[in-house]
């Protein structure tokens, strides 16, 4: 939700309906800036969110260490939580 509202990726227009309840309609600036500053944050959040931690894990000795991926997937586009895939 932070990506949605940050000036630097998305302007917030201006829609009748969206007067009318208060919700702008956001448009990406740049689509490419956007997914690439998606993909790298991710790759940089999984390596010292997962891949770090597991290493030092399994160099102290945890030979059977485990990392599982729990996500929502195929719900994004129901929820308006995949802002990406709108544009």
């Amino acid at each position: 939700m932070w990506l949605a509202s940050a000036k630097y990726f998305v302007k917030l227009e201006k829609s009748f309906l969206g007067n009318i309840l208060g919700i702008p309609k956001p448009v990406l600036r740049d689509k490419k800036s956007y997914r690439a500053f998606n993909y790298f944050r991710g790759t940089a959040w999984q390596l010292r969110g997962v891949t770090q931690p597991l290493s030092s894990m399994y160099q102290a000795g945890n030979k059977d260490i485990f990392a599982y991926r729990f996500d929502w997937d195929d719900h994004r586009r129901y929820l308006f939580a995949d802002f990406a895939k709108l544009f």
